[in-house]
């Protein structure tokens, strides 16, 4: 979901987005699910409420005992939406500590950099060595941090690649340049 108020339509500062925060109403894009009377739009825009009288809040008794009357929690703890319950999210699993299958060696030297320059941040690689400490472990038989980010950073360079497929390969000819530097001939220029 994006910012409420961020406008996509302006080149957005920081102090005006502060502004719209104090002067304009959010502006959400809610699915039909949220919109229901107990939904998610209900909880949000009522959090966001400009009346403090209005506005649904988490009750002082809350913060100043740690025995607080449940009933007096909260507003927002109590409202339908957080009471509903919703799926739990997919968990995230981490790529294995293994080269992916699909992936062979030797990799190619700009991910040997790469990882060069990650076990350079985690003072396990000097920049006066080799990248040999890094091919070793990439062929090691134990599972290794190297070899997780080896494929997502061969996965990474595979997808760059893709979203360059569909543009065109005409480059324009450069402009002859104007001004002083006219008798210079460019790369492009038949001699």
């Amino acid at each position: 979901m994006p910012h409420p108020f961020f406008s996509p339509d302006e080149d957005d500062a920081s102090e005006k987005v502060k502004q719209r925060i104090v002067e304009e109403e959010p502006v959400f894009h809610w699915q039909p699910e949220d919109e229901v009377p107990g939904g998610k739009k209900e909880l949000v825009m009522g959090m966001l409420q400009r009346d403090p009288e209005q506005r649904l809040t988490v009750s002082p008794a809350y913060f100043a005992q740690s025995s607080a009357d449940p009933k007096q929690i909260s507003e927002i703890l109590n409202h339908p939406y957080l009471q509903a319950p919703h799926p739990d999210p997919k968990r995230y699993r981490p790529p294995p500590l293994e080269l992916p299958g699909s992936l062979s060696l030797p990799l190619s030297p700009g991910i040997i950099q790469d990882l060069c320059f990650l076990a350079y941040l985690n003072n396990d690689y000097y920049l006066c060595e080799t990248p040999r400490k890094i091919e070793e472990r990439l062929v090691s038989p134990e599972p290794r941090w190297e070899k997780r980010w080896a494929g997502l950073l061969s996965a990474w360079i595979k997808r760059a690649e893709m979203d360059w497929e569909d543009v065109s390969k005409v480059v324009d000819k450069p402009k002859r340049r104007s001004g002083r530097h006219r008798n210079v001939k460019l790369a492009t220029d038949k001699l």
